[in-house]
């Protein structure tokens, strides 16, 4: 069988030391458990053998530095040549195990930072005794680390991100996000001097343009993730934060439903299905959307092979579907349905001015590339943001 995926979720754990409000960790009705070693093992040799992806995403919806054999599982991906990336909140990854971790062939690492204020730092219920400078330190201690020793590997630091405009008009009615307590524009500034700091101490070159940033925050949709590189190897996604909330679709009500009119899809093609996921109680579903366990393809266990899921009724019909541009299940209908106003002019007003801000942004964009940037320093940008960090992305388009 050909490589068939860019990558592979396998989450190693369902259990996290946080309970954010914007994840369905804490709604889910499956056990909290780690994915049996042996089980993870079975696994990744199928993988490799089939040769059916070059890249395992090491996380899923739990804290996968919580994993107690997580050095050992990142090991084997690397013996059976396949790369491993791993997703974390950071409050139990130290510098140390960082290091240990591209020791036994770490690919990238994505840290979770999402919140730039103890006021909506609270929104993640963290469930140890921590406060926001700690976290916060623990994650300027891994950029430290990873400036210091000139590491190759990239660093995602993830930064999710709300508008106030946004309360009205899209995709959540939480109490808790009723006001843009993610502030971006206005708290952004002292984390980036706290990264601009550490390069200077540690002889590294700080990427980062200010004026190309507000531009693209005047531009930034609830749709899309946008990246922005802050030093060589490291950079920063800022993250929508309804993107996190595809998967709690009840939520989707009250202030919502008096503006918006979600429309199934029923054709249609799936991008996120080249990226399936193995649950830590063995079950297969398609894509990371699925939290909920709404499309379970089968389930691995000592008996059931990965290969014999893939190949199964189940997951060969979605597949086929989306090949001949039909989108059969439910679940993948309204997840990939239309959310259109449900008045004609409130529709036509928000086309229009999503059109002309995103053409007067481009605009804003090529006059400073021509006033502010010489031909190799343009040059030398287009090559960084050809290099995009590997693994998984939350980037959905409006019509998804």
């Amino acid at each position: 069988m050909k490589l068939q995926f860019s990558f592979i979720y396998v989450e190693l754990t369902s259990i996290c030391n946080m309970d954010c409000t914007f994840c369905v960790n804490s709604r889910m009705s499956r056990p909290k458990k780690h994915l049996n070693f042996e089980l993870f093992k079975k696994t990744i040799d199928e993988i490799a053998e089939h040769k059916l992806t070059k890249l395992i995403q090491l996380s899923a919806l739990g804290e996968s530095a919580l994993y107690p054999r997580l050095l050992e599982a990142v090991e084997y991906c690397s013996k059976k040549g396949l790369e491993s990336s791993l997703v974390t909140n950071s409050i139990v990854l130290t510098p140390e195990l960082y290091l240990q971790l591209l020791e036994k062939g770490l690919a990238d690492l994505y840290v979770s930072l999402h919140n730039l204020s103890e006021e909506s730092f609270a929104y993640r219920r963290c469930k140890t005794k921590i406060d926001y400078s700690t976290f916060l330190q623990n994650i300027l201690n891994i950029v430290d680390t990873h400036t210091l020793e000139k590491l190759p590997n990239t660093l995602i630091i993830a930064l999710m991100f709300s508008k106030t405009e946004w309360k009205h008009s899209e995709l959540w009615d939480l109490p808790a996000f009723k006001k843009d307590t993610m502030n971006v524009r206005a708290l952004l500034p002292d984390f980036l001097n706290n990264l601009r700091s550490i390069a200077e101490k540690n002889g590294s070159e700080f990427l980062f343009d200010e004026n190309l940033f507000n531009i693209m925050l005047d531009d930034l949709n609830p749709f899309e993730v946008r990246t922005v590189q802050l030093m060589k190897n490291i950079v920063l996604n800022l993250v929508p934060l309804n993107a996190q909330l595809f998967n709690t679709r009840e939520k989707l009500n009250s202030e919502l439903k008096k503006h918006l009119l979600a429309r199934k899809r029923t054709k249609g093609s799936c991008r996120n299905i080249d990226t399936p996921m193995i649950l830590s109680n063995g079950s297969v579903i398609p894509c990371c959307y699925d939290g909920l366990e709404e499309v379970v393809m089968g389930k691995v266990d000592k008996e059931t092979s990965f290969i014999s899921v893939l190949e199964g009724e189940k997951y060969q019909s979605l597949i086929t579907g989306f090949q001949n541009n039909i989108i059969s299940h439910p679940v993948c209908q309204e997840c990939m349905g239309m959310l259109r106003y449900t008045s004609p002019l409130r529709e036509l007003n928000y086309l229009l001015c999503a059109s002309w801000k995103k053409a007067k942004n481009s605009i804003r964009k090529l006059l400073y590339y021509r006033n502010n940037l010489s031909l190799r320093q343009l040059l030398k940008r287009i090559l960084l943001a050809v290099k995009k960090p590997r693994g998984f992305s939350l980037t959905r388009e409006k019509t998804k």
